[in-house]
């Protein structure tokens, strides 16, 4: 089992000054010399001892108050040194995830990503690809080095991103995430798995490199996963209607019309101008709201 990049419930074996240690999660043991006097001569001898593996985790990584005994949730990563550390910070990124991170250094055979944590993301320089440059930020995803076992960050998602082999349906619910842009939309990682693609008409708000949301599939081409940030037109138009009903019921009147803007909508109400228009003509045709030339109000 990899211990690197997940979270882990451990006890606490002992904290001095410096750090907090925390029991190995597999209860490893070493065999360490230790000096001792001999009983009788009192001369000083070598003998072995057997004691427990401990992974240190730094004052400044934990998050409250501690003591000895007690069982703490950290995520484990690994220092410049290479050791095994422990933290109970929030990293920027998690093991076979996607991040945006900021290039904060770089040396002959690497770059090194700001990860949220006392101890930079590697990740190895290659000549072909994404050339970054400092303090500039990138689409990272973290994984394991299979040569070293340590923590490694990766620029190329086409290594990690399939473009067949799913199996979804056309609205299926999907987790996703804004990865890059493409003409006329964005490029979208699926469910951490699969490329897809949002067209700019589909954003219902303002996307940011980076972001998660939850998307819908509409359409599943062989190479070519499309994904909307609505559900179905049925579906779509109801979860709208009920959205702006309940503003129109808080403000009693809504300064927003078939002609407002529709980036002015989307901040709204996160929903697009088609969808907005035909929530209030549903509302209005069940004789909910009133649309007048200057916004919505309830009908009396």
């Amino acid at each position: 089992m990899n211990l690197l990049g997940h979270w882990h419930e451990l006890e606490i074996f002992e904290i001095d000054r410096d750090f907090v240690y925390l029991s190995h999660p597999e209860g490893l043991t070493e065999e360490v010399e230790k000096t001792v006097k001999h009983k009788l001569t009192l001369e000083p001898e070598i003998v072995m001892e057997t004691r427990p593996i401990l992974i240190p985790m730094a004052h400044n990584q934990t998050t409250k108050l501690l003591k000895e005994g007690t069982k703490v949730t950290v995520f484990l990563y690994n220092k410049k040194d290479g050791l095994l550390a422990g933290t109970m910070n929030e990293p920027l990124i998690e093991l076979n995830k996607f991040a945006y991170l900021k290039i904060v250094g770089m040396n002959s055979f690497a770059f090194f990503a700001d990860m949220g944590l006392d101890a930079d993301l590697f990740i190895h320089k290659r000549e072909e690809g994404i050339q970054p440059e400092i303090n500039k930020k990138y689409i990272v995803t973290l994984r394991i080095d299979q040569m070293t076992g340590k923590l490694n960050g990766d620029f190329n998602l086409d290594k990690f991103l399939e473009r067949r082999g799913y199996n979804y349906e056309v609205a299926d619910k999907v987790k996703c995430q804004i990865v890059g842009k493409s003409e006329g939309g964005f490029k979208v990682n699926v469910e951490d798995k699969y490329w897809g693609y949002l067209k700019s008409s589909e954003a219902v708000t303002h996307i940011k490199m980076g972001a998660r949301f939850t998307g819908f599939i509409e359409n599943n081409r062989q190479g070519s996963l499309i994904i909307s940030m609505q559900p179905s037109e049925e579906q779509s138009i109801k979860d709208a209607s009920h959205k702006v009903l309940l503003m129109v019921q808080e403000m009693k009147y809504v300064r927003l019309t078939a002609d407002s803007d529709e980036e002015e909508i989307k901040l709204r109400l996160k929903m697009t101008k088609d969808t907005f228009n035909s929530a209030v003509s549903d509302l209005a045709s069940k004789g909910l709201v009133v649309a007048t030339k200057r916004g919505i109000k309830l009908k009396k």
